[in-house]
């Protein structure tokens, strides 16, 4: 679900995306083949209307804004296998972490794509050909097998879980 836009909720279906509108009954907007194989997750920023970020088997991190969906914000390849979870914290927007089959958890830094950013009250957003980098904060290599589980503290900013 959409927590900007409460009538609204994405479905996930091999490398697409398709939000619909509970209240029209149609989609609200669509993305195709915007992972090489599949989408894994997505997760809504908590903070910034309209950003949210993808996760798929090809190990990258996409980051999008609904208003300007011909291309991504920015990619990177997170992962070296495919991404089973993604999270912004709930404090913290410019966190974002990401688990994989790949053994390891990381942090990212989306400064530029939070809101606490200056770009965050311009309207539109930014275009995907401005610097929006994800920076690696923290790579956590303590699980001995894929990582299949993401969950933010809702009680403390800096306390998360990653059950593998």
């Amino acid at each position: 679900w959409d927590p900007h836009s409460p009538t609204q909720f994405a479905v996930l279906q091999n490398s697409h995306v398709v939000s619909f509108d509970t209240n029209s009954g149609n989609v609200a907007w669509s993305l195709s083949s915007i992972h090489h194989q599949q989408v894994r997750d997505i997760d809504f920023n908590p903070n910034r209307r309209h950003i949210f970020s993808t996760a798929g088997d090809d190990g990258r991190i996409s980051v999008w804004d609904v208003r300007s969906l011909n291309e991504p914000l920015t990619t990177t390849q997170a992962h070296n296998h495919w991404i089973w979870n993604l999270k912004y914290n709930p404090f913290h927007d410019q966190l974002l972490l990401s688990s994989s089959a790949d053994n390891h958890v990381n942090l990212w830094d989306l400064s530029s794509l939070s809101s606490s950013a200056k770009s965050a009250k311009a309207e539109p957003i930014a275009h995907a050909n401005e610097n929006h980098n994800l920076k690696i904060v923290k790579d956590y290599d303590d699980h001995e097998d894929s990582v299949y589980g993401l969950a933010w503290s809702a009680a403390h900013p800096w306390v998360f879980a990653s059950p593998s």
